[in-house]
């Protein structure tokens, strides 16, 4: 007769084999895509593939998810989930960048900005229609998106797209500076470190500073502005942050894995701690939760609660639908309408990972 290996059975001898399984996501369906159209078009290289920036369009019932990498060359990306869709396609970049710093959606346009051995670019391009069907008789769009604006021997930090919808803000080493289609020029703004920009509920963008400074910035007749809301303990370096939940306020979190909510009247509310450090990326979900991942190197998957003002460990990345693979660091996340969550995955081979989360239990008053 056969042995059952040790842990398999029920009983004191399953409890080794409980841990195992427990260590990685214990709460929802996490399924990783790979970064192209399987056996249509070629995947972007492993080499070339860490997600560093994401952003989503909505457009009446379907939306378009666009997102950047870096590596060896910087590539930008864009894809669907809804309708006869599910695919990723590769716009390619410039040729020469290899970071690719933040992506934003205005009105008509993406927007790319790109950092390489000459200093930031911005790519622009109109937004991608979406295909009849993508399981037969398809059709992709692959026109890349073209450099229409240079910040010469700079590095850009992070783009947001303005108040209006018409134009980008951007951060780099020298200072916030604005690019729209209009103008066609980058105008240059005051010189402030802001490191990430964030939109709150009303689409107003917020820009975080490495010394824990809060600001509002926009756009008027006289160029930039930008207005300090808030001053936050802590180092913000590789602060994390996401964009509006139900609440209406952005949140982020230090270095340390601190996180915080933010109105757009300054409040400021300190929500805990995370188990590990530093916060990787963060994203709300329509129940008030919040996602992400925590720690360095095999990051942990985390959530929020409001309504126990707690934080739980929820386990290491794990993809057992589509692509069977492990997920070990994540840079950026952004939430659908469907309150699925999409993360960039920070690391060789990256795939963007889609979180299902499970159904919220226990819910009560928010504290």
């Amino acid at each position: 007769m056969k042995k059952s290996r040790p842990g398999v059975e029920s009983g004191k001898e399953s409890f080794p084999l409980e841990i195992h399984h427990a260590a990685f996501v214990r709460e929802g369906i996490m399924v990783a895509m790979p970064l192209g159209f399987p056996g249509a078009t070629t995947a972007i290289d492993p080499n070339d593939s860490r997600i560093t920036a994401l952003a989503l369009r909505q457009d009446n019932w379907y939306e378009t998810i666009y997102g950047g990498t870096s590596g060896r060359h910087a590539h930008v990306f864009y894809g669907w989930l809804r309708g006869v869709t599910g695919v990723i396609v590769d716009l390619g970049g410039d040729g020469e960048s290899t970071e690719t710093a933040g992506v934003a959606c205005t009105r008509n346009l993406v927007v790319a900005a790109l950092n390489g051995p000459k200093g930031g670019r911005i790519l622009s391009r109109n937004h991608v229609p979406i295909s009849y069907d993508c399981i037969q008789e398809w059709t992709m769009d692959v026109h890349r998106l073209e450099v229409v604006g240079e910040v010469p021997g700079a590095r850009i930090m992070d783009i947001g797209a303005n108040a209006a919808g018409t134009g980008v803000v951007g951060a780099s080493t020298t200072g916030l500076f604005a690019w729209s289609p209009k103008g066609k020029k980058i105008e240059q703004g005051p010189d402030l470190a802001v490191i990430r920009f964030v939109r709150d509920g009303t689409g107003a963008l917020f820009g975080i500073c490495a010394d824990g400074v809060v600001c509002l910035v926009s756009e008027g007749k006289t160029g930039i502005r930008a207005k300090t809301l808030a001053r936050l303990a802590g180092d913000f370096g590789r602060a994390a942050v996401c964009d509006a939940g139900p609440d209406g306020g952005i949140h982020l979190a230090s270095s340390d894995g601190t996180v915080f909510s933010v109105s757009r009247s300054g409040r400021v509310k300190r929500l805990g701690v995370t188990h590990l450090a530093p916060v990787a990326c963060l994203a709300a979900v329509p129940d008030g939760r919040l996602f992400g991942f925590c720690g360095n190197e095999i990051s942990n998957l985390f959530v929020y609660e409001p309504w126990k003002g707690k934080f739980r460990d929820l386990g290491v990345a794990l993809s057992v639908l589509n692509r069977r693979r492990y997920g070990y660091e994540f840079s950026c996340a952004v939430t659908n309408r469907d309150g699925h969550v999409l993360f960039g995955e920070g690391d060789r081979g990256g795939h963007l990972w889609i979180l299902f989360p499970s159904l919220a239990t226990g819910r009560g008053k928010w504290r």
